[in-house]
C-alpha cells in the first residue's frame, strides 16, 4: 500500500560531511568529504513520509542504530522528509521487525548531538590511523574487491 502511492528507490546510499550537510557517498564534491555514510536496501518516499527497509540474512537480532542513522541521513538529503519509519526484514525467518522504528525531524538534533556525533568522535579517538579491524564474513569476503585483506580468497602474501 505504501509503495503504491510512493516512489521506491533501491540500494540507496547517503552521506553527510562533518557539519552534517548532505554530500556524495564516495569522495570529495565541492570540498565535502563524507564523514558518516550508509547504504540501505529499499527506501520508499510518499510525500513527507519515508519508509526505510533493510534485508537481513542472519538470525533475527534487532538493533535500531542502522535504521535510525538511515533516517537521519535521508532527512539530510531530502528536506521534504519529515518522518521515516524503518523496518528490517529477516530473510531466513521471513518476517518484519516486531516494532517499526520511527524517526521524526524533531529527533534530528538530539540524535545527532547526543548519540551519533559522540560515536564518531569515540571511533576517531580509538583509531587515529584510520586502519579498521577486518572482520571476516564468509559470503561478503568471497565477493569483496579488497584483495589486500587476508580474509579475501584472492589474497596472496
Amino acid at each position: 500500500a505504501f509503495r503504491g502511492s510512493g516512489k521506491a528507490m533501491t540500494e540507496v546510499q547517503w552521506a553527510v560531511d562533518r557539519w552534517l550537510n548532505a554530500c556524495t557517498y564516495w569522495g570529495t564534491t565541492n570540498g565535502k568529504d563524507p564523514y558518516i555514510r550508509g547504504k540501505w536496501d529499499l527506501a520508499v518516499k510518499n510525500g513527507s513520509k519515508g519508509l526505510l527497509v533493510d534485508w537481513k540474512d542472519g538470525k533475527e537480532w534487532e538493533k535500531d542504530g542502522q535504521l535510525e542513522l538511515g533516517a537521519l541521513l535521508w532527512m539530510a538529503h531530502d528536506p521534504e522528509i519529515m518522518t521515516v519509519t524503518g523496518i528490517n526484514f529477516w530473510l531466513q525467518e521471513r518476517k518484519f521487525t516486531k516494532e517499526p522504528y520511527v524517526t521524526t525531524r524533531e529527533d534530528l538534533s538530539p540524535l545527532w548531538g547526543q548519540k551519533w556525533l559522540r560515536k564518531m568522535r569515540e571511533i576517531e579517538g580509538k583509531d587515529p590511523t584510520k586502519e579498521w579491524e577486518k572482520n571476516p564474513v564468509k559470503w561478503r569476503c568471497d565477493n569483496c574487491p579488497v584483495v589486500s585483506c587476508a580474509h579475501n580468497p584472492s589474497y596472496r602474501t
